[in-house]
């Protein structure tokens, strides 16, 4: 009789411990997705072959200037960019130089042909975000693309390379 009691206690384990794993193994490609980073577009941040973990939005997430996406790209995959501009915000270019509400952001690589000129001040509409990357001159992003809608937004990045990592980064494609 023991025996049984044993064996049955056995199995139940077994079988709460597959379901439990299972269901984790579940949520955790659903909800949380493993990327590698492809090209150097946002370097320094990420280099191309890190390995990042994104956690997945399933309504258009809350962004704000400065952080990290992983969008789906408008020439398809992923990319991982920043967020330079948020909604209402006007981008301008002068100089070689970004400037978001008359503050600049640095300089940006133009005249590449892909690339869209800003022509004056452009407001970002409602529920667009302006995307860069960190590393400009190796960077496809809204200078080419334009605003892109929040709702492309994949993710937002939670894990970088084994350390911890808040709001910041995802995967891209060599862009």
């Amino acid at each position: 009789m023991k025996k049984e009691g044993v064996l049955r206690f056995l199995v139940e384990i077994a079988a709460v411990s597959f379901i439990s794993v299972s269901l984790f193994v579940l949520s955790l490609h659903y909800f949380i997705k493993p990327f590698k980073v492809e090209g150097m577009s946002m370097e320094p941040l990420l280099r191309d072959g890190d390995r990042i973990l994104v956690r997945r939005c399933f309504s258009p997430p809350e962004v704000k200037r400065g952080d990290v996406v992983v969008i789906e790209a408008p020439e398809g995959g992923y990319a991982v960019k920043r967020v330079a501009a948020v909604p209402g915000d006007e981008v301008s270019v002068a100089d070689g130089e970004l400037f978001v509400n008359d503050r600049s952001e640095g300089r940006i690589v133009l005249g590449d042909g892909d690339l869209i000129p800003l022509k004056g001040k452009v407001r970002i509409a409602e529920g667009y975000v302006y995307l860069l990357g960190d590393n400009r001159d190796k960077s496809l992003d809204s200078r080419a693309w334009g605003a892109v809608p929040v709702a492309r937004i994949y993710g937002k990045p939670v894990m970088l390379g084994g350390a911890g990592f808040s709001g910041a980064s995802g995967r891209e494609s060599s862009k």
